[in-house]
């Protein structure tokens, strides 16, 4: 008669437990850093704030037009959409991480201004600068990584630099 028998060996179980420390001391390393997740964050929040403000003009578009602004105030930067009676606001701490901005096609994060800037979106969704110019704004996210985002001259927010 053959006998069976059930359940882990000491190796397989040792084993495991290895594995999962392993994984556990790597994935700590994920999060023990928030200042590149503020970096990404930020960044994000830029993008999804200036397609809502592109989005309000062009629902908007018979009115005057929609503005977007990025301001620091106290610790936090603060993010306005503003058309007439129409006002979101998104607010996310500064946690080490500085905005630069410039009117340029450039796709280097390098001599831009610092400091709060507003863009404009005209009826049809258009971008004008911060210098009232009909062109793309570069604004880079600077914290423990830097991270690009354009404002293209047809008003599309996107992650990366404004090769034209």
């Amino acid at each position: 008669m053959k006998r069976y028998s059930s359940g882990f060996t000491l190796v397989e179980l040792v084993l495991v437990l290895l594995l999962v420390s392993a994984l556990a001391v790597l994935g700590v390393g994920l999060f023990s850093n928030t200042s590149s997740y503020a970096t990404l964050a930020l960044s994000d929040q830029i993008i999804s704030q200036a397609r809502l403000a592109q989005q309000v003009a062009l629902g908007r578009h018979g009115s005057s037009s929609t503005q977007f602004s990025v301001s620091g105030v106290d610790d936090q930067y603060v993010m306005t959409v503003t058309n007439g009676d129409y006002k979101a606001v998104r607010r996310l701490p500064q946690e080490g991480v500085q905005i630069t901005w410039k009117d340029s096609s450039t796709s280097a994060c390098v001599g831009g201004s610092t400091g709060d800037f507003t863009v404009q979106f005209d009826g049809a969704g258009n971008l004008i600068s911060p210098n009232g110019l009909r062109r793309p704004t570069l604004i880079c996210v600077i914290g423990a990584q830097t991270r690009s985002v354009c404002l293209s001259a047809l008003g599309f927010a996107h992650e990366g630099t404004c090769d034209q």
